[in-house]
């Protein structure tokens, strides 16, 4: 047995335990390292057997104390072995039990030294702590004997571990403990040993060793070795060739160097700004890379201690003994290795079969292929071998041209920023890998051999070992005759020993991964949309997602949906509306790192949140797509209307290894997208509290024409509160006929408009209604309270809000052309109209724009009047003036008889009384200073001019001392008179619908 299998089976299960917690990455971390532990015999069974020899001696015990006869066998008198080796070097056999023994009688103080054999005897353990109610069992190893270069009967020379469990190793101390004082040291006989060294052969064999110390001697003992002559046993290295060690330049720490550890290199770029982003970054990373340490034993193991003869050459021992002290510079506050230098000296013993350090997939070299050192010194890249492996490269780089061992050199990657192959100095022994701005490589770092070092590796028999058994099997089942099974077991063959002595596999050569990232403290680029819409189902709060965001989702940890708006609100509890601003992220992505793609088939990767897909991530294009069942939903807290500014802000996947003040931040945002959310629900109907009729003045009265225009055709409507049951845009809504006109289902939901019933016309007064201040909404809408089909047309007004009344209002400013049709308008006189008010939110889905009708009350509006005074510049005393409107035709009587009538028209002048302002300054003008003479011959064809005269005033007046003063009147017939027949009865009391000042210049 060449190695140490009880350690090997505790490393294998616990290998196999961590296995289960942690995934492993593309290039395997490999089984657990083996140890070539000599050279041992094994005995199968040797814990049975020994019980059976234990009943044995009981049994023969027993006898003997019961005056019984007892037949003794070898085995019963067998006190031990003495073990004996041949080497094929000098063939002969050679006693591993030969020693000197030095024997002080310190009471007598004299000391004998006589040279013997000792023997090896059987050991038996017990456990330190048997568990409560277990058996105290006794534990005996089937390895008899294991040779490790050293004589089995005497101690090897050093410090042994720590007595009693100290960690501190001890000088062994043979002090005599028993009253007769007998000291006893044993060492082995000069030159009796032959050398164990990986890959020479061996021949073992024991002689039995009676209780009085007898056996056969050395001479004597017959050729009965094992394995059987000729052949011999090949002692094999199992230990795999460790991996280089990493060293840094300065430590490695949070607060200068976060993020970072030995074996992550971190290249820092500051991009704060976008335009950083292409400009190369003068920052480096390094570490000083240095050759595995191995004590003096394992290199003496290894040969490297001997010389052409064979012996180990006595020239190296100042070395051994400098390099076995040797450590490498500690970090004084740390504690951990640590060296500024440019060139990290080599204070230690390096692995002898470290041929030199190999870097597997270096970032800008070429796929399969591997690297050399030219003559010139430079790193050259070639097709890999006459067996092409594949996959990533493998750089094989050099501990220094002619460096022998143990002098070997260490040298330094330095990682820049850019883009290209690796580049090897040999002077300055510098290794510089370019790295893009937020890439990232894994790279594994471990040592290469020589095909000639695959002869002394054991994992390597073992494959060998494997493959051969496969293909004898193999043309057995085939009865020899398959020549290509013979081809594909040898390409096999040759595959794996180039990828041994390229460094690439686990078993002989395993890795340290190190890693190189090019950290960036803001993501590269600005997340862009290509497109973004957003939906809500009828009823529904909560908004869902369309569209695609182009991301740089290397340097992207994290997504951020941000949005902003404005909302209008409406609050009984303040004093009026106002405007609150909102500002909320409505989902955190995580990017998948590109890792996460273990395979190119993979196109792309689900994103989710609370159990729910939410995205998906497109590989290949950079890109977060949002689609039906993969989307983030907005959860709002209502079903009304906004206009929301989406906005997507992304976290840097490197912001680990940054200050976390680092000034700038660790984000880049995109554009705004702007997206209406309709409103999902009818909006609450108006609460009318009244309706009153309006009027709008326009005055001009600073030039020689004064001018005054009075437009009555209008309604103010108050609102109680709330407002913005649906959002915002929420406006109050007409409703009326759609087409020429109505049916009786839809009659009471629309507005109707009428004559008033005393004045003549031939309007319908169920006709139409137009708003000149509203929007109308094409095609008109529909009202689930019609009948299906039926339609409505719909006037939107902008409402407003009276900081004063703490009321919303609503003015309407109607045009009733429409209504009458004539060309004079006189049917339009005292028109009444019923207004059907709803609530109208034009940013809702189709159906729920409008709110349930509400009907107001009938509301009678004032006739449209316009007033012109003229002064004449050629006659300054001479003013003219005109009012036009539309007026009434004429009033039925209780009979229904047309009684032809119209209004009265009061015009005075009036003059300003000294040192009296407002409207108390003015009086009548009395009639020497001012006259007003009406035309009787009205202007012909204008049927709306109502009033026209003259004024005559003084020719040297003032500006502002007279102003002109019109009074309209309305009136009635008595109908009872007219019944009667009498005469025509005098008017009864009038009713003002107009009156106007007009200040003269």
């Amino acid at each position: 047995m060449p190695l140490d299998l009880d350690g090997a089976a505790l490393k294998l299960v616990n290998t196999g335990l961590s296995a289960a917690r942690h995934e492993h990455d593309r290039f395997g971390d490999g089984p657990p390292a083996l140890r070539s532990a000599g050279i041992a015999l094994v005995e199968e069974d040797q814990a049975l057997r020994t019980k059976q020899f234990f009943g044995r001696a009981q049994a023969n015990n027993a006898a003997i104390e019961a005056g019984g006869d007892v037949t003794l066998f070898a085995d019963d008198l067998a006190r031990g072995l003495r073990v004996d080796v041949w080497d094929e070097r000098t063939k002969v056999w050679r006693s591993l039990c030969r020693r000197v023994g030095s024997y002080t009688f310190e009471t007598l103080g004299q000391t004998k030294t006589i040279e013997d054999e000792g023997c090896v005897e059987p050991a038996l353990a017990e456990a330190a702590e048997p568990p409560p109610g277990a058996p105290n069992d006794l534990y005996l190893h089937e390895a008899l004997v294991r040779w490790e270069g050293w004589c089995l009967s005497a101690p090897r020379p050093g410090r042994v571990g720590g007595v009693d469990g100290g960690a501190t190793p001890e000088d062994p101390d043979n002090a005599a403990l028993t009253p007769f004082k007998l000291r006893v040291d044993f060492k082995p006989v000069a030159g009796s040993l032959p050398g164990l060294r990986f890959g020479r052969r061996f021949r073992m064999r024991a002689r039995t060793v009676d209780p009085a110390g007898n056996s056969v001697s050395l001479e004597t003992a017959p050729d009965l070795g094992l394995p059987t002559a000729p052949r011999a046993y090949a002692y094999l290295r199992y230990e795999s060739i460790a991996p280089p060690i990493l060293v840094p330049r300065a430590p490695v720490e949070q607060p200068t160097t976060p993020g970072e550890s030995v074996d992550r290199l971190v290249l820092r770029t500051a991009n704060t700004d976008p335009a950083k982003d292409v400009a190369v970054s003068a920052a480096i990373a390094e570490r000083h890379v240095v050759p595995a340490r191995v004590s003096a034993l394992f290199a003496e193991t290894n040969g490297a201690l001997d010389g052409p003869n064979g012996a180990p050459r006595a020239d190296l021992y100042a070395v051994l003994k400098e390099k076995d002290a040797g450590e490498l510079k500690l970090d004084p506050v740390k504690g951990k290795p640590v060296e500024p230098a440019a060139q990290c000296p080599l204070p230690y013993l390096p692995d002898p079969l470290s041929r030199g350090p190999a870097l597997r997939g270096l970032p800008g070299a070429p796929e399969g292929a591997v690297g050399r050192i030219d003559a010139a010194g430079k790193l050259v890249y070639t097709p890999d071998g006459d067996h092409p492996l594949g996959g990533p490269s493998a750089a094989l780089l050099d501990w220094g041209v002619g460096a022998a061992w143990p002098n070997y050199q260490p040298f330094r990657i330095v990682v820049r920023d850019g883009a290209g192959p690796p580049a090897w100095d040999r002077a300055t022994r510098v290794l510089t890998v370019f790295l893009p701005k937020g890439a990232s490589a894994r790279v594994p770092l471990s040592s290469f051999l020589t095909r000639d070092d695959l002869k002394l590796m054991g994992v390597w028999e073992w494959l060998r070992e494997d493959l051969e058994g496969r293909l004898a099997k193999s043309l057995a089942d085939l009865d020899g005759t398959e020549v290509n099974s013979v081809s594909l077991f040898a390409g096999q063959i040759a595959e794996l020993a180039q990828l041994a002595v390229e460094g690439g596999h686990a078993l002989l050569t395993p890795a340290r991964k190190i890693q190189f990232i090019h950290a960036v403290q803001q993501p590269l680029g600005r997340p862009s949309w290509r497109r973004l819409t957003a939906s809500r189902a009828g009823g529904a709060s909560l908004a869902t997602f369309n569209g695609e965001l182009q991301i740089h989702g290397a340097t992207t940890a994290n997504i951020a949906l941000r949005a902003r708006w404005d909302e209008p609100v409406d609050l009984l509890s303040e004093a009026g509306p106002r405007t609150r601003a909102n500002d909320t992220v409505v989902i955190d992505l995580r990017v998948p790192a590109p890792e996460e793609r273990r395979f190119a088939s993979i196109e792309e990767a689900e994103i989710k949140a609370g159990g729910l897909t939410v995205a998906r991530y497109r590989f290949d294009d950079d890109r977060l797509v949002f689609a039906p069942g993969a989307t983030p939903r907005h959860g709002l807290a209502d079903t009304k209307h906004r206009v929301i500014r989406y906005k997507a802000v992304g976290t840097s996947r490197h912001r680990e290894f940054f200050p976390p003040n680092a000034p700038g931040g660790f984000n880049r945002e995109s554009d705004e997208f702007t997206i209406s959310l309709p409103s999902t629900a009818r909006p609450a109907p108006p609460r009318v509290l009244y309706i009153l009729p309006t009027f709008g003045w326009e005055r001009q009265t600073d030039t020689n024409l004064a001018a005054s225009s009075r437009r009555g055709h209008g309604v103010r409507v108050w609102l109680d509160r709330p407002w913005f049951s649906s959002g915002e845009g929420e406006a109050l809504a007409v409703l009326r006929a759609a087409g020429n006109g109505a049916n009786e289902a839809v009659r009471p939901y629309i507005t109707q408009v009428g004559n008033d019933p005393v004045v003549l016309g031939n309007a319908d007064p169920t006709t139409f209604f137009f708003g000149y201040n509203g929007a109308s909404v094409p095609g008109g809408a529909t009202l689930p309270e019609l009948p299906p089909g039926e339609r409505v047309s719909v006037d939107a007004f902008p409402v407003q809000f009276d900081s004063e009344r703490k009321l919303w209002f609503c003015d309407f400013e109607f045009d009733l052309d429409g209504v009458i049709g004539s060309t004079d308008n006189d049917d339009a006189w005292g028109a009444f109209t019923r207004l059907s008010l709803a609530r109208y939110q034009p940013n809702a889905l189709s159906g729920r724009e409008l709110s349930r009708p509400v009907l107001a009350d009938f509301v009678q509006t004032a006739p449209d009047r316009f007033a012109v005074a003229t002064s004449d510049p050629y006659e300054r005393g001479l003013v003219r003036l005109s009012v036009a409107g539309i007026t009434l035709r004429g009033k039925a009587n209780a009979l229904g008889v047309s009684q032809v009538d119209g209004t009265d028209f009061d015009v005075t002048v009036e003059t300003r009384r000294p040192h009296v302002d407002g409207d108390l300054g003015w009086m009548p003008a009395p009639p020497n200073l001012a006259t007003v003479e009406r035309d009787l011959d009205l202007p012909a064809g204008d049927p709306r001019v109502l009033w026209g005269g003259r004024i005559t005033l003084p020719a040297d007046r003032q500006p502002g001392q007279f102003r002109v003063v019109i009074r309209e009147f309305e009136s009635w017939l008595d109908d009872a008179a007219v019944a009667a027949g009498g005469a025509t009865p005098p008017n009864r009391a009038r009713r003002l619908i107009y009156a106007e000042a007009l200040v003269l210049a």
